[in-house]
């Protein structure tokens, strides 16, 4: 094992680490129960997660305090948090806008304050322990899938999985993680021939339920991966990296030539999109930057976070920005857009290039699929993985010039 075993085992058992992959559960453990149960069972959950989410608020403040001290700047998150108040406060009048601004701040103070908390472990068994975390809530979905009638003779589930616990996006998206998760896994810990054997063969179940998925924002996650372990990564042993190659290759070719599979409605939807047309996403960016165009100003102070006004006016057809990152650009503006990319994409970008890529795989999903996902709150699919590993990887003790990192 390349980390420290009771180290890691100490993180695990740490309250504030089982209040954080709790509140990540339960969010997924939502959507599973809408789709199955429907919504009175849903709001059920939902209470337990915002309980949730509040005892973890209190608890943290009170184990770690209002304190960012082991994240690397930390002015830019109090900074953060107050212009989009600020920027928003004009709108607090509009359906919805006030409400989910005070769920996103809750949800981001209390993940910052976890994460400053947690980091007293040091970056790299934190990542690691963070992997472990991801695995076992996300492989929920995975064993979801096949639960309510789901089979691997299917070559396309798009779109076909909607009366089941998930959508087809959703099944892909969780394979991602839970694939380079299980990766982690395989080259972090001492396991078993037999350990090794069974993580390999859940590998194949992930890639296939990744690609039948038609999941294009998964599919990019892992293809970046794989790129990056090729080229980059000089501690994955030869062995998992071919694991990582080979098996979506395998795949790949088997489903090809299948007239209704995954691969061939992922080409013809791509070429579609490419070409202008259906893509719901695109429209809405089309019509906010029409906005900012005619009204300047807007890049500077945004138009309020989760005010949809426009796109209402614009009659757009997902009524949504459906891209968290459009949400803060148009939200808040350039500046405070420019911020979040500085701790949500530069400085953990740079980290894991240099240092955390020996200790977790997770970062390419984690950046790329929340440009297809809506609701930037604590319910959103996403949301903990998301802010907890970007977060992780502003750890302030980390040198990247000679790839070491100080506890």
């Amino acid at each position: 094992m390349t980390n420290s075993s009771a180290q890691i085992k100490t993180i695990l058992i740490d309250s504030i680490f089982i209040l954080l992959i709790a509140n990540m559960f339960l969010v997924i453990a939502g959507y599973g129960v809408i789709s199955i149960l429907g919504s009175g069972f849903f709001a059920a959950v939902k209470g337990l997660r915002i309980v949730t989410l509040i005892a973890g608020f209190f608890w943290v403040l009170h184990k770690n305090g209002l304190k960012f001290n082991r994240l690397r700047r930390s002015g830019k998150f109090t900074f953060f948090m107050i212009v989009l108040v600020v920027s928003s406060a004009f709108y607090f009048g509009t359906d919805g806008v006030l409400y989910n601004l005070l769920n996103l701040l809750l949800g981001f103070l209390y993940i910052l304050l976890s994460v400053n908390y947690l980091l007293r472990y040091g970056l790299e068994d934190l990542l690691s322990s963070f992997s472990i975390g991801v695995f076992f809530c996300f492989s929920f979905v995975v064993l979801a899938y096949f639960a309510f009638g789901g089979s691997l003779t299917n070559t396309n589930i798009y779109g076909e999985t909607e009366d089941g616990a998930f959508v087809s996006n959703h099944y892909g998206w969780s394979a991602s993680l839970v694939a380079l998760a299980a990766v982690d896994i395989i080259k972090n810990f001492k396991l078993n021939l037999f350990t090794k054997f069974l993580l390999s063969s859940y590998l194949i179940i992930l890639f296939f339920l990744l690609i039948i998925s038609a999941s294009r924002s998964g599919l990019l996650a892992v293809g970046m991966t794989t790129i990056f372990l090729l080229f980059k990564s000089n501690q994955v042993k030869p062995i998992v990296k071919f694991l990582i190659v080979g098996i979506p290759l395998v795949i790949f070719f088997n489903l090809k030539d299948v007239e209704d599979s995954a691969i061939n409605f992922v080409i013809e939807k791509s070429q579609s999109q490419l070409g202008g047309k259906d893509d719901g996403r695109l429209e809405s960016g089309e019509i906010m930057f029409e906005v900012f165009n005619n009204n300047p100003g807007y890049y500077l102070t945004g138009i309020g976070m989760f005010n949809t006004e426009y796109l209402e006016r614009g009659n757009s057809i997902l009524g949504k920005y459906h891209n968290s990152y459009l949400e803060i650009l148009f939200g808040a503006g350039i500046i405070v857009f420019g911020v979040f990319l500085s701790f949500m994409v530069l400085r953990p970008f740079r980290v894991f290039w240099k240092v955390a890529h020996s200790s977790s795989l997770l970062f390419f999903p984690l950046l790329i699929i929340p440009f297809f996902e809506s609701d930037l709150t604590p319910g959103q699919f996403l949301f903990f993985p998301w802010f907890g590993y970007m977060l992780i990887l502003n750890a302030k003790d980390v040198k990247l010039k000679n790839r070491k990192q100080l506890t």
